[in-house]
């Protein structure tokens, strides 16, 4: 039986040149992956932005986002499970640390 989350909770980011814009959009991204990783009781996962229809986002920033690749690893922290998760492509890089709230 998998696991069903309520919500995603940002505990932590940091960015190298991202724009705002950009942020928003990636951790939109990131917490339905989480979310999806967490119920298929993955503890690792790389994925490529390329292989994701990414809606609402002008051609511009497709273009810039679709070239990064997202790599997520489960943590346990003082008891608590902790997703740890880094979007990079050439300078740009958003490290991103979620936590899932179940229902």
């Amino acid at each position: 039986m998998s696991k069903r989350y309520h919500k995603t909770i940002i505990e932590d980011l940091t960015h190298t040149e991202c724009s705002d814009a950009d942020i928003e959009i990636l951790l939109d991204i990131y917490e339905n992956i989480v979310k999806e990783i967490a119920a298929l009781g993955a503890i690792e996962a790389k994925f490529h932005l390329k292989n994701f229809s990414i809606f609402k986002i002008n051609p511009n920033q497709y273009h810039r986002l679709r070239k990064m690749t997202l790599c997520v690893e489960k943590r346990i922290i003082l008891k608590q499970e902790q997703w740890w998760g880094t979007f990079k492509y050439g300078s740009q890089k958003l490290s991103v640390i979620a936590s899932l709230q179940a229902p």
